[in-house]
């Protein structure tokens, strides 16, 4: 019996598996929260988070106010979310103007105790009805696996406002050199593989 068939099947299983440990290993993760299925009050929250050096991130966090709402919202006052217990060396690389501040959502804004999360105090406040994206750089020891978004709205009949507040387990994205590696080995072998068989 030929080796040679046994050795491509090993190759390929080789292949397949760092292609998945890479995959799997996080540089790049994603949330999204779409209300017309959670249930809240209203947008479409997307959430992604890729890791550029070790312990130091960028989340890219889209606030998608062009759907409809359940309550008269007319303004977005307040964003936040949660991907870690811990930030450092905090950056807001674009977005609409704001401060960051610490903490969770409450009825007046970034006001809550709980710093493990980041929130965005808008100035002016946006609008209902648009798309607007976030681009925050921070440090960070350890990435969670169940995030949180949020978003604080209001209106001149209802200035203390309505808050979406959700959270969901986080999906791993594929890096692109993951796919590539994998693309590579699967061609490299496939070739391998059909010159073994001419031979025969």
């Amino acid at each position: 019996m030929s080796l040679r068939p046994l050795l491509g099947t090993l190759l390929l299983a080789l292949f397949t598996l760092l292609s998945l440990e890479t995959g799997l290993a996080g540089s790049a993760r994603a949330l999204t929260i779409d209300c017309a299925s959670a249930g809240c009050i209203g947008g479409i929250y997307t959430l992604d988070v890729i890791e550029t050096a070790p312990d130091l991130y960028i989340a890219t966090y889209t606030v998608d106010t062009s759907v409809p709402f359940s309550v008269g919202a007319t303004s977005l006052v307040d964003v936040n979310f949660k991907v870690a217990n811990d930030y450092s060396d905090i950056t807001v690389l674009s977005g609409p103007a704001g401060s960051v501040l610490a903490g969770p959502l409450t009825a007046n804004g970034c006001s809550g105790n709980n710093g493990s999360f980041l929130c965005v105090d808008l100035s002016p406040n946006l609008a209902v009805g648009s798309v607007q994206t976030w681009q925050i750089q921070f440090r960070s020891s350890a990435l969670l696996d169940e995030w949180h978004v949020g978003a604080r709205y209001t209106s001149p009949t209802h200035r203390r406002g309505w808050i979406i507040s959700e959270s969901g387990s986080v999906n791993p994205i594929p890096e692109p050199s993951a796919a590539l590696v994998f693309g590579s080995g699967l061609a490299v072998v496939g070739g391998w593989l059909e010159r073994t068989r001419k031979r025969a």
